[in-house]
């Protein structure tokens, strides 16, 4: 026989918000979008996935129209993160070009050749993510 237990009102768990990025890597992401554009990147979006991906908060995806401006975005991003403070974990894709990822924890900046952005499609396998608004300073 099963027994059945009851929780009092004090122990119920209250039901929580959906996850959302937090400031920092909301700041990062803006200031990411901001460096992109100075190597003239197209088509930033910045999408909050902290209540749909375990393991960053926000993803930037710019991209480029040919290697040399991947290449350029890429250093640009990670120069203008590194004065305030952000330091990549892990890049990759930065000896070939056509797709550049770099992992900053919080936040993950993918900057892609524009063909191969339209191959993976990154807004639609995250399509359920919340864009964050990038306003240009």
């Amino acid at each position: 026989m099963e027994r059945k237990t009851t929780r009092r009102k004090s122990e119920r768990k209250e039901p929580t918000q959906p996850a959302a990025a937090g400031p920092r890597a909301r700041n990062w992401a803006r200031r990411a979008v901001s460096a992109a554009l100075d190597k003239k990147a197209q088509r930033p979006v910045i999408l909050d996935v902290a209540a749909i991906c375990t393991w960053t908060d926000v993803m930037v995806v710019v991209s480029a129209d040919n290697v040399p401006q991947v290449k350029a975005i890429a250093g640009e991003v990670i120069d203008q993160l590194a004065e305030v403070g952000a330091k990549t974990g892990r890049s990759e894709g930065l000896e070939t070009g056509a797709w550049v990822l770099l992992d900053y924890g919080d936040l993950v900046v993918h900057v892609f050749l524009e063909e191969k952005r339209e191959f993976y499609g990154l807004e639609r396998l995250w399509g359920d993510a919340k864009e964050i608004a990038y306003v240009d300073e």
